[in-house]
């Protein structure tokens, strides 16, 4: 006990309190950027089984044992016994609640001196250039989103040239922007197709923002039934499902190795893999939205269903990404073992709440 006292003298005069402030405050905004409140609540929970837990082992003749902390936090400095050091733990959630609080209250008396900005711009959605409006809802596309159809041009032109290596730069390019105004629309009129079956369902949408990741569909007003949740999530994989089906025709009744068959697959393989990636039991698609508000549906509550879909992820994720990792190594077939292996690292970053 005394060489641990003598070093934590130490401590303070090697890192000063200044230096401790500015590495905690760094470390927990680091810690912030990927939490969740799913998370959230799964640490709280699991530090206070952990509490409890060393709580139950020490024995009562060990609570007037005491240690020494350095001046850094005035709620746990000097000679600090065991028992007020499980006091702390209790003090210190209660400061940072109550910092939480006065910020809150702060924020609420500050929005109440600008009502009358809240009142006239009541949108609190991501704002863009607004390129169309389609059944009432405006597309609104953010910077990060042009890059996409650039590179989904250079890359469709790159297969253009492997499928047909006669054809010159030119010739490769424009087939590569013909194929892209195949593709794109794809991926944005599956989420414009929801706005039919949001509005069918008396909640419409109010927004569809493109931006780096896929397009997403945004609604103020998400306090709705189960069942509304899930009718607004139908008509997107029904829009990717017909897609498929006419894609499918127009592959097979054009001639091979024309233009239109190129076309044809560029169609069809966009319109059956937004299809099959819209149903799967993700949290940040259609089909892990449908399984959690059924679950919901059958009893369980939004928070419960919600860490259901997520563990459902994780597990998918990991059974595609090794089976993508034995097809490459083992059968060789490293395109499709690639595939399943990038399939499931997206349904595990989904399941680790990493992707939204």
């Amino acid at each position: 006990m005394r060489k641990q006292n003598g070093l934590y003298l130490l401590l303070p005069r090697l890192m000063p309190k200044s230096a401790f402030d500015w590495l905690n405050a760094n470390m927990t905004r680091l810690g912030a950027r990927r939490m969740t409140r799913r998370r959230l609540a799964e640490e709280y929970d699991r530090s206070c089984k952990a509490a409890l837990k060393a709580l139950d082992e020490i024995p009562d003749s060990d609570f007037d044992k005491h240690f020494y902390y350095p001046l850094w936090d005035p709620l746990l400095a000097g000679d600090v016994t065991v028992e007020y050091l499980f006091g702390y733990i209790k003090r210190h959630f209660d400061s940072h609640a109550a910092q939480i609080e006065k910020v809150l209250l702060e924020k609420d008396s500050s929005e109440s001196e600008r009502c009358y900005v809240v009142t006239e711009f009541p949108s609190s959605l991501p704002t863009g250039t607004t390129l169309y409006r389609f059944n009432g809802v405006p597309v609104v596309a953010q910077t990060s989103f042009w890059p996409a159809p650039i590179i989904l041009t250079g890359l469709l032109a790159w297969v253009a040239g492997l499928r047909h290596p006669k054809l010159t730069w030119l010739q490769r390019l424009g087939a590569g922007l013909l194929a892209m105004l195949i593709a794109l629309p794809a991926d944005i009129g599956h989420a414009m197709a929801h706005t039919v079956s949001a509005r069918l369902a008396g909640a419409p949408m109010d927004e569809i923002l493109l931006s780096s990741g896929m397009p997403r569909t945004l609604y103020k007003n998400n306090d709705v039934p189960p069942r509304t949740h899930i009718l607004r999530s139908l008509s997107g994989p029904l829009f990717s499902f017909v897609g498929s089906i006419l894609s499918l025709v127009w592959w097979r009744k054009s001639p091979h190795g024309s233009l239109r068959h190129d076309l044809a697959g560029v169609s069809l393989v966009g319109h059956s893999m937004i299809l099959l990636g819209s149903i799967a039991p993700v949290p940040v698609v259609d089909g892990g939205t449908i399984l959690k508000w059924k679950l919901v549906e059958a009893g369980q509550s939004p928070e419960l269903a919600d860490r259901t879909v997520h563990k459902i992820s994780l597990g998918l994720g990991a059974v595609f990404l090794g089976l993508g990792v034995l097809l490459a190594i083992f059968q060789k077939r490293k395109l499709a073992g690639g595939g399943l292996a990038a399939l499931g690292a997206v349904e595990i970053a989904a399941g680790k709440g990493w992707l939204k």
